[in-house]
């Protein structure tokens, strides 16, 4: 679908994420509701900033360093985050191990990792915390 949208904006005579820009919305049509968060338009203005977007050649195979080709490009992606109802339970035992459980799921943006860092950041607090409401 992205490189569909690159080659329209070149046969379009039209810079990309001007195109994308021009087809933004704020809402998910399908719900017609606003977006919980929505940040694509700034992050692509941070991005063509930092990159140097506006000096780029915008047409394929236009630039070169040495004998290789050199591009920008640009794509982006959604994720369709369900938010529901979520619960933990924390179970500390006699020997002081604290387990934490919650259900999620990683998709390889370190979820796991993340909620492994909580669990072990907020332990000791919650040990005495739990060992005192005993």
């Amino acid at each position: 679908m992205e490189c569909a949208i690159d080659e329209l904006s070149y046969a379009l005579e039209m810079d990309p994420i001007e195109l994308r820009l021009a087809n933004y919305t704020d809402k998910d049509p399908v719900e017609d509701r606003p977006f919980s968060s929505k940040e694509l338009r700034a992050r692509f203005a941070q991005g063509a900033e930092r990159l140097g977007w506006a000096k780029r050649a915008p047409a394929p195979r236009a630039q070169r360093e040495g004998n290789a080709w050199v591009g920008y490009g640009v794509a982006m992606g959604v994720w369709d985050a369900m938010q529901v109802v979520a619960e933990a339970k924390a179970t500390l035992t006699a020997n002081g191990k604290l387990t934490v459980c919650s259900t999620t799921s990683d998709i390889g943006t370190g979820t796991y990792t993340v909620m492994t860092q909580i669990a072990a950041d907020h332990g000791p607090r919650d040990r005495r915390r739990l060992v005192r409401a005993r």
